[in-house]
Formats: structure tokens, sequence, C-alpha cells
């Protein structure tokens, strides 16, 4: 089995890399956090990728339920929940991703250190 994140808001595309690549077996996560899971999951992804599953598990968790299941009124509705948090996380065009997960976990008393520095040239 082979993952393919796919990090692009560009769901008809993907569904088209699905639909050429269907023989093979690979599977396809959608690699836009939970904003973005609907539309993804709708092309044919399976899963996301998550800074909320640092924070809030629970909601991350039942939002891959929801839309393994197919509820996606349901996925909505708790991806509503998170838009503060996922707002702030796409700052600065997605620079803030880290640091807001980090402070969020700092200010729930869990001590993850600082963001690491972003280091040019290697």
């Amino acid at each position: 089995m082979i993952g393919i994140k796919w990090a692009a808001p560009t769901p008809l595309l993907l569904s088209e890399a699905i639909r050429r690549n269907r023989e093979r077996r690979l599977a396809w996560v959608c690699g836009l956090a939970e904003n973005w899971a609907p539309a993804l999951y709708a092309a044919g992804a399976r899963g996301f990728t998550s800074g909320l599953i640092n924070v809030r598990p629970d909601l991350s968790v039942e939002i891959h339920a929801a839309l393994s299941s197919g509820s996606y009124e349901r996925a909505q509705a708790l991806i509503e929940k998170i838009l503060p948090f996922e707002t702030l996380r796409a700052e600065e065009n997605n620079g803030t991703n880290v640091t807001v997960v980090k402070a969020a976990l700092q200010r729930m008393g869990m001590d993850c250190g600082p963001t690491r520095p972003l280091q040019r040239g290697r």
C-alpha cells in the first residue's frame, strides 16, 4: 500500500489522479486538514492530515468518522466549530500553522518546546 498526501485545493485534479491510478493500491489522503477534507473525500480521498488532532483529538476523530460514514453535513457542522483555530493556522500563507498548534498546547499546560526556526539553503 502506498499513501499519497494530496495537499492542493484541487478536488477535480485529485479525482482524475485517482481515476487514472485505480488499478494500483494507493491510499489518497487530504493533506489540507479538516477544512478541505469534505471536498477531497467527495473526490475520493480517505483520511486527512490534522493539526487539530494535537489539541482536540475528539473533534478530529469525530470529523473523520462523519466523513467515513458519508455524513458530510455532520462533518461540516463539526468543522465550523474549529474555524477560528484553522483560520489562525492559515495566516501568513500557513506560516503560523505549527506556531498556533504549539501555542494551543502550551495554553493547555503541555510544554512542547519552541517552534524550530526556518532553515534556508538546506
